[in-house]
């Protein structure tokens, strides 16, 4: 089975398996060099720029949808934006479900405000919102009449570990130049979380136990999981 990415000058032809492979494995905290590395143990001698296409290509196209939960855990996180000499900083927003730690939703902006919680809160349509002190959150609730109690970090883990997955992915990357890259990288981190999760769920046990079937739901749900346009 083959993949056809586009490029910027060209069509990209490799098998699926291997694109799939280089995109889970840029999310599991590998660099663009470590990766080909790995590629060419398999057999395929993808140059680093090759690579850094199609994980671009694929963060851009796969595809997420908010998911309703009854309590959500929100909480947000900065990263910096190195561009032109210019450096600013972004805020990533995560909901994550009290009940079994998928995230719900995400939101990438750079101001931290009400509107920010309730692009972030209203569609998950939960009936509880757990959060720390900002007061953002507590007023997201009070226009969309949801119910919020502000909590203690220990409280609030499921959405805090979430945000230390997500630190850790992105200092490997060691910042971003581009607003829409951060969109559609965590965009792909947060699709992926999802499925990983499920997939431990559904069989209990660590990363190199769910690796090929991570790599096998995603070739044989690459129509669902994508859309290029």
């Amino acid at each position: 089975m083959f993949s056809f990415l586009r490029t910027q000058n060209s069509w990209t032809v490799s098998p699926l398996f291997i694109c799939l492979l280089a995109f889970i494995l840029f999310f599991s905290n590998l660099s663009f060099r470590q990766i080909r590395n790995v590629l060419s143990l398999n057999g395929y001698c993808s140059s680093v720029s090759t690579i850094y296409r199609w994980i671009k290509t694929l963060s851009s196209a796969i595809k997420f949808s908010p998911i309703h939960f009854k309590v959500l855990c929100v909480d947000e996180k900065f990263e910096k934006l190195a561009s032109k000499g210019k450096t600013d900083t972004v805020y990533v927003f995560l909901a994550v479900s009290l009940d079994n730690y998928l995230i719900a939703n995400f939101g990438v902006s750079l101001n931290r405000d009400t509107l920010q919680a309730i692009k972030l809160i209203f569609p998950c349509q939960p009936k509880l919102v757990l959060s720390d002190g900002l007061t953002s959150y507590a007023q997201a609730c009070e226009y969309l009449n949801i119910s919020h109690k502000t909590v203690s970090s220990r409280v609030n883990q499921a959405v805090e570990s979430r945000n230390s997955l997500l630190a850790m992915f992105t200092q490997v990357r060691r910042g971003f130049k581009k607003l829409s890259n951060v969109i559609s990288y965590i965009k792909a981190f947060v699709v992926l979380h999802n499925i990983k999760r499920e997939l431990r769920m559904q069989e209990p046990g660590g990363w190199v136990k769910i690796q090929r079937l991570l790599v096998e739901y995603m070739v044989n749900q690459f129509e669902e999981l994508f859309a290029f346009g």
